[in-house]
């Protein structure tokens, strides 16, 4: 549908603005690095300059329907950031936002210089690793229900030096399965959505108390969650390129394609969450990509929202029973169809005046405390 590559100098200046903030460098075409002697675009990002193009072509996206976001892109060095977005055209303000890196928030928003959120159709960016070689990223996505016109962005920051060779847009004639893991769901940044998990963690398939409806087998149909195992990297360093949405111990569980609402027959997944201190936690679940409806005693329920980072499940008074989740993959996503991932359970513990932890009866090593009150249910 679009595809535009950086091997002409005039051209590329008549299709994008540049926008460079906090230096002097300039964006350049060089064919150095190519044995091919393919152009490609270079930009000088180690005395702190922050560069952003945004195309000046635009174009329609049928909605509802699926597209893949591809772009070909080298960044030399150990910190930073390239980043590929496909954006709504009416979001014209294009002066307002800086290009700059916010690792407090979830792929698909983008802050500026007001604080504004730009709302991202899809995305890509490099990982810590990508400064080896150039690499080929690319993002299977649906378009919005009320499908804008489309347009490019392209953004470096942070102490590198960015190279891209050419980005593309194109519509997925013979869609991609959606149960084929990671279709359609967004990458994770790798300081944004791991730094930040801290507290205790329980893997999903750890806590999974109903066995009959999970399985090491991944097919899609059969009605039940399936253990996904992903390749583990060499080096503990590098950041897998298997694994780019950075499940928790490249591990996942993962429903059937089709929900309840649309004819599906996932089994409910419960989790139940033992072995931690009485008391007041903060409880999070992960991101779950699609809508859920989630409960907290298997009869009341309620749905969360997919896509947009980890589920905030509240204040929890957990007694020494521990913390029960049910997970239902009832709900039909219509801008963005398929399974749902469940990855695991974070509690943070909450300071409550007079309450103090206490810890489950039997428990080794650990002097009592007053129980805080309330229930996990």
């Amino acid at each position: 549908m679009f595809r535009y590559r950086f091997d002409n100098e005039a051209q590329w200046k008549k299709n994008w603005d540049v926008q460079v903030t906090g230096g002097t460098e300039r964006p350049v075409l060089r064919s150095e690095d190519s044995p091919a002697g393919v152009n490609r675009l270079y930009f000088d990002n180690r005395q702190g300059a922050s560069l952003k193009f945004r195309g000046r072509h635009t174009f329609g996206l049928s909605p509802q329907v699926q597209y893949t976001l591809t772009a070909r892109l080298h960044m030399k060095g150990y910190y930073g950031e390239i980043r590929v977005d496909l954006v709504d055209a009416a979001d014209n303000d294009r002066e307002s936002r800086a290009c700059r890196f916010d690792p407090t928030h979830s792929p698909s928003m983008r802050i500026g210089l007001a604080g504004e959120r730009a709302r991202s159709i899809a995305q890509l960016f490099t990982m810590p690793s990508s400064h080896q070689e150039f690499v080929d990223l690319s993002i299977v996505f649906f378009a919005p229900a009320k499908s804008p016109q489309a347009l490019l962005e392209i953004a470096s920051s942070g102490g590198i030096e960015t190279l891209v060779e050419d980005v593309a847009v194109y519509r997925n004639m013979t869609p991609v399965s959606t149960c084929n893991t990671g279709i359609g769901i967004k990458r994770s940044r790798w300081f944004g959505d791991t730094f930040f998990r801290v507290g205790r963690l329980f893997e999903a398939e750890a806590v999974a108390v109903n066995p009959q409806v999970t399985t090491s087998n991944d097919i899609d149909g059969d009605g039940q969650w399936s253990l996904i195992r992903l390749p583990e990297p060499d080096h503990p360093k590098i950041v897998p390129t298997e694994n780019p949405w950075l499940f928790s111990e490249y591990t996942v569980l993962k429903s059937d394609s089709r929900s309840r609402d649309a004819g599906g027959m996932t089994g409910v997944l419960k989790l139940h969450c033992t072995s931690l201190y009485s008391g007041r936690y903060e409880v999070f679940l992960s991101d779950t990509y699609r809508d859920a409806a989630i409960s907290f005693n298997g009869r009341q329920w309620q749905t969360v929202r997919g896509g947009q980072g980890e589920v905030n499940l509240g204040l929890v008074d957990v007694r020494e029973d521990g913390f029960r989740l049910w997970i239902d993959h009832r709900h039909v996503t219509s801008e963005n169809p398929g399974p749902l991932y469940v990855d695991y359970v974070r509690f943070m513990p909450v300071y409550v005046p007079n309450g103090g932890l206490k810890r489950r009866a039997g428990a080794a090593g650990c002097a009592p405390d007053a129980a805080g009150a309330g229930s996990s249910e």
